[in-house]
């Protein structure tokens, strides 16, 4: 087996919704609001387990350790960096930061840049991303005041194929009707500024980190929208440097592919990747599977070439270590 399948670890969300199960036919109860489905994870709370292959029933933890060279294509004896996860935002999710390398030394905490690339958007969706160019500086009473928040953020409107990276320090929120595939660094770092004055299950205020917000805003973080939607699809043969770059980050690089049906890519060994297919349906030469929704693996010892069934649409993030 040349790519490992892992289990997707759900999560109610207060914002969740259904979108996994109603457009990709997920296992999921009916009545479950599902606002993130982590697909590759591996850390203390949340580790993910392999589901096929010579792995199967297997942690990607212990995988990686005992088979260091094979999956990372180096010694590697820490958590894998990469943590890839599904958003429904079915409502809005809070106006939060992530703190960047440098501010998450002083707050013992991780650093987390995320990518976001929009797989659904309902009309009139947008994300929030930073504050509007006029904005410079922010006193605490403005950080605790929700209608100052709204009124100088950076609203942007969303559509289908829309990739979008956060930096740590960006403020940002996902905006109601948004389904996002989200490739971040391996960290659960969150603080929360604002959360629309909603309550929790046991009718309490969902709990907010001012200060520590006010310590990881960039004020001038860097904010653009690459549209994908007026890509052509590859029809033949193609390799990865067929594929745009989305994100070029430290840690990752995500590139993007369409694909017409009978259309392959050849991914060359020599580092780990992430195959994460939002739509249509690959096939490789061993005729394995990777379904619509699903994030696959390739080991970095590993070349697999990959044939579309139908038209396909695919992202590829190399890991950098």
């Amino acid at each position: 087996m040349k790519f490992i399948k892992f289990k997707p670890i759900y999560f109610n969300r207060i914002w969740g919704g259904s979108k996994l199960k109603e457009m990709f036919n997920r296992n999921i109860p009916n009545n479950a609001n599902i606002g993130e489905s982590w697909e590759i994870t591996d850390r203390p709370e949340a580790i993910s387990i392999a589901t096929n292959g010579q792995f199967a029933n297997i942690s990607l933890a212990d995988i990686i350790a005992n088979n260091q060279q094979y999956i990372m294509g180096k010694q590697w004896n820490k958590p894998f960096p990469i943590l890839v996860k599904w958003i429904d935002a079915n409502q809005p999710l809070s106006i939060q930061v992530h703190p960047n390398t440098n501010t998450a030394k002083i707050l013992n905490a991780e650093s987390k840049n995320e990518n976001w690339f929009i797989v659904q958007s309902q009309e009139n969706s947008t994300i929030i991303a930073g504050f509007k160019p006029s904005v410079k500086s922010a006193s605490t009473e403005n950080l605790t005041d929700g209608k100052w928040l709204r009124e100088n953020l950076n609203e942007i409107s969303t559509k289908k194929g829309d990739s979008i990276f956060i930096t740590g320090g960006c403020v940002h929120a996902i905006g109601k009707g948004n389904l996002i595939l989200e490739i971040q660094e391996n960290s659960d770092t969150t603080y929360r500024l604002y959360d629309w004055d909603r309550l929790d299950d046991n009718g309490n205020p969902r709990k907010l980190h001012i200060d520590q917000s006010a310590k990881c805003i960039n004020f001038s973080s860097p904010i653009s929208v690459i549209e994908t939607n007026q890509n052509c699809p590859i029809k033949q043969n193609a390799t990865l440097e067929n594929a745009s770059i989305l994100c070029n980050f430290e840690l990752f690089e995500i590139r993007h592919l369409k694909m017409s049906k009978n259309a392959t890519i050849e991914l060359q060994n020599g580092e780990a990747k992430i195959i994460s297919l939002v739509q249509g349906t690959l096939i490789d030469d061993e005729n394995n599977s990777i379904f619509c929704s699903e994030n696959v693996l390739q080991p970095s010892a590993e070349t697999l070439k990959l044939t579309a069934l139908e038209d396909s649409e695919v992202l590829i993030t190399k890991i950098k270590i």
